[in-house]
């Protein structure tokens, strides 16, 4: 068993403070004191070392419940904030989050297939104007935070295969990231985009230690896995790719095309078969499309929630937001049929998880490095 040091114990201390501050509103240090167990000199030390680093800030005097008015604190919000991006196959969706999770106005752009322009020139191009637009001080901001579709390492900065960007085979992107970071001179930090949905869909709920499941419908089919609060990401980093289920014998998989679960509910599928546009919505054709996915996409849940025995999964992505309440009592109705264990299939509480969970990786890592410094 490891023991801990003193440094161990200060950096403890100080997350648990900074989480309070994060959630929460105004507070006093008596209040951090009681919540926390820390003792009060412990408190009072963290809050002046977090007011040097500029990540907290005086609010004024409190009213009392007894005695004098405390001096209360809050987080600074804008002490730091990030760049988030999801490349979602067709399209890339970019803003600027600050460390309370306030999404700035998003850029969205029509990138296509090709990760190389969208690497390159688009996504550039993106950033450059939301700097330029965003009443943020450059200073603040920490990092790019990418999600991008397929299975990736950051240990070699590999995408396995991600035929819905023609990535047929494993590809390594560290000379996009690198040239990324350069123009910006600022870190780049890559997941798999469902990852970073479900990250920032947990914390926008303010979870601490549950388990979640994430499943994004829209160009791709992918879901993102919290196992106990931390994200799993698999062996060979490919945990999450629903879309390759299969529920039949001949189906003959590849990484060429997407699998087979993908290949019939995702946003081509429905174009192709119905003529959907969730972009511009023809009530008409919402009950033959709800139909055609809930029945598949809640096999897929009673499977996934049977194996992993989370009580939790939020279904998010353009598709689910296009089809509507209609289409969400369909898939519960279907998955209480199917389901022996009891499950809550709910609509994404966040306007966009995945842009917030990219841009909290980066901000996330920042805070780490900033709590875990000397006074």
């Amino acid at each position: 068993m490891k023991s801990y040091i003193a440094s161990d114990v200060r950096d403890v201390n100080r997350n648990t403070v900074f989480r309070l501050l994060r959630l929460g509103g105004e507070t006093s240090r008596a209040e951090l004191t009681r919540l926390t167990g820390i003792s009060s000199p412990t408190v009072i030390k963290i809050v002046e070392f977090m007011k040097e680093k500029g990540l907290v800030e005086e609010s004024g005097a409190g009213s009392p419940t007894v005695g004098r008015k405390p001096q209360m604190i809050r987080l600074n919000k804008d002490a730091a904030s990030a760049v988030g991006v999801i490349l979602e196959g067709e399209y890339l969706r970019a803003s600027i989050v600050n460390l309370a999770g306030d999404i700035y106005p998003s850029s969205l752009r029509r990138a296509g297939a090709d990760l190389q322009e969208s690497m390159t020139v688009i996504l550039p191009e993106m950033i450059e104007s939301l700097l330029a637009l965003a009443h943020v001080d450059r200073a603040s901001i920490r990092g790019i935070g990418l999600g991008i579709p397929g299975g990736y390492d950051p240990n070699t900065h590999v995408v396995n295969f991600a035929p819905l960007i023609r990535l047929t085979g494993p590809t390594c992107i560290a000379p996009y990231e690198r040239a990324l970071g350069e123009r910006f001179a600022m870190p780049v930090v890559v997941d798999n985009d469902v990852n970073m949905a479900v990250l920032g869909e947990y914390r926008a709920r303010a979870l601490d230690g549950a388990d979640l499941i994430y499943l994004s419908l829209g160009t791709g089919i992918g879901a993102g896995v919290m196992l106990g609060g931390a994200l799993r990401h698999g062996n060979t980093w490919q945990c999450g790719e629903i879309g390759y289920m299969t529920f039949m014998d001949n189906y003959v998989p590849g990484h060429t095309h997407p699998g087979w679960l993908e290949s019939r509910i995702n946003l081509s599928a429905v174009r192709e078969k119905f003529g959907f546009d969730p972009y511009h919505v023809e009530k008409a054709l919402l009950p033959d499309v709800t139909d055609h996915i809930s029945v598949p996409l809640a096999i897929c849940i009673s499977n996934v929630v049977s194996l992993l025995d989370c009580d939790t999964v939020v279904l998010g992505g353009i598709l689910t937001q296009s089809l509507g309440n209609v289409f969400l009592e369909s898939v519960r109705a279907k998955v209480q049929e199917l389901c022996v264990l009891n499950v809550s299939v709910e609509r994404q509480l966040c306007v966009d998880p995945g842009v917030l969970g990219a841009a909290s990786v980066v901000l996330d890592r920042a805070i780490k490095a900033i709590l875990s410094e000397q006074e």
